[in-house]
């Protein structure tokens, strides 16, 4: 059976060649970074070169980047309860605030915080 051709007389694009593996290579990333979601590109190439899947390391910052944002265009990361602040909350932040000895306190122990996740 012959093979199509497009136009001059090349195959259209999405046709692999002979032999050539049906590897997804923004899943094998993606996969990855679900092991790893703090990994590099130039770690996560080289695992995936390991695995005899080639990807260069701006192909995988790419994916990254839309792998740590949300369908919605949203970051995955984000306020609790859809950044509402009520009287609750405002309530348990002041208590938190007094244990901490003030607000600046408070401010650098939540940065801490947020630098160990």
């Amino acid at each position: 059976m012959a093979t199509k051709k497009g136009r001059r007389g090349r195959k259209p694009a999405g046709q692999k060649k002979n032999g050539a593996s049906s590897v997804n290579k923004s899943e094998a990333v993606r996969d990855q970074l679900r092991r790893d979601p703090d990994a590099k590109p130039k770690a996560i190439s080289a695992a995936l070169a390991e695995q005899g899947i080639k990807v260069e390391p701006a192909y995988v910052s790419i994916i990254k980047t839309k792998f740590k944002t949300a369908p919605n265009g949203q970051g995955r990361r984000g306020r609790g309860r859809g950044g509402k602040v009520d009287i609750d909350n405002l309530l348990v932040a002041k208590r938190f605030a007094e244990q901490m000895g003030g607000v600046d306190q408070a401010r650098q122990a939540l940065d801490v915080l947020d630098r160990l996740r």
